[in-house]
């Protein structure tokens, strides 16, 4: 629905990012105000390292598995979301590349990012790359299972 952030619950946000470089963390971020929490909410950021593996759970499994979930008269609003972003869960493509790390960051005063309250007025639609080499997180590592 075209929130800031990915999820929203109680006081807390989620953003969410996917990346399939083994050797760097660098993360894309959209916009100034993507990581930027609102009303006192706790902002988790959460980066999900891809990988071509034959092994682990592949975004087509995941697609497939929440499809599974989803009441049916809510399947159609879920597939034209996907398919808005650019995904159709049952491309084949996506199947390629399985799930083998989580990253997810506290954004607070010590999280590298820029916000709009840091800028001049006049400079909007920023859109920047950061590295999450060596900031703090919690990391989970997938079994190729």
């Amino acid at each position: 629905y075209k929130n800031k952030h990915d999820f929203v619950y109680e006081n807390n946000a989620v953003e969410i990012k996917t990346t399939k470089n083994q050797s760097r963390l660098n993360i894309k971020i959209s916009n100034e105000n993507q990581l930027l929490s609102m009303n006192n909410e706790k902002l988790e950021f959460v980066v999900y390292r891809l990988e071509k593996v034959e092994a682990g759970k592949s975004i087509y499994d995941l697609a497939n598995e929440i499809f599974s979930k989803v009441n049916h008269k809510y399947k159609s609003i879920m597939m034209s979301k996907l398919i808005k972003v650019g995904m159709d869960p049952f491309e084949t493509n996506y199947d390629k590349f399985r799930f083998v790390e989580k990253y997810v960051f506290e954004v607070n005063d010590k999280f590298p990012k820029l916000d709009k309250t840091s800028l001049n007025s006049r400079i909007f639609d920023v859109k920047y790359t950061i590295n999450l080499d060596g900031v703090a997180s919690t990391k989970e590592e997938y079994s190729n299972e």
